[in-house]
């Protein structure tokens, strides 16, 4: 069940608890939503290079909170659309909305990079094929930036993410 806790991650990052409760109050779907929320900061700068991390793979691999949660520093930051920052519950509570109103969501890490100058500081590209419970599917692609906590075992921020979404094929 939690296999989207972090297959989604970038989705998550992008739409936070807040967001998706806007959404599900009638305010908008979640794709207008992730459209209106990108955030130019997630994308890689052109000194960026493709790396490969086992931390992030482990990260969009786990399948429960209780797994996650391991992978996450004890000062991890969610970064909302918005800017702001809020903690792990976050993460986990939309992360539960989310399984509640797609079928089967899953992310695909299509590269991962790296700037040299700060390598800590890691930008996922991944793809989602979204299939609301209501609704026609939609392909969301995603770049999310994270930092990885000096221990180089965690991930201390994720977010901010810019997405794009199409109409699925």
């Amino acid at each position: 069940m939690f296999e989207l806790m972090i297959s989604l991650g970038a989705v998550v990052a992008l739409v936070g608890a807040w967001g998706l409760y806007q959404t599900h109050r009638g305010r908008g779907g979640l794709r207008e939503l992730m459209d209106r929320a990108s955030d130019p900061a997630a994308v890689p700068p052109e000194t960026a290079v493709p790396v490969d991390s086992d931390l992030v793979r482990r990260l969009y691999a786990t399948r429960e909170w209780r797994e996650t949660e391991q992978l996450l520093s004890p000062d991890f930051v969610l970064v909302l659309p918005d800017g702001r920052r809020a903690g792990a519950q976050a993460l986990e509570e939309s992360t539960a909305i989310m399984e509640t109103y797609y079928v089967n969501p899953h992310a695909t890490v299509e590269a991962i990079y790296a700037d040299f100058e700060l390598p800590s500081v890691l930008y996922v590209r991944d793809v989602a094929r979204m299939q609301p419970l209501r609704g026609k599917p939609f392909d969301a692609r995603a770049w999310t930036r994270l930092v990885v906590a000096p221990c180089g075992t965690r991930i201390r921020e994720l977010g901010p993410t810019n997405i794009t979404t199409e109409a699925a094929s």
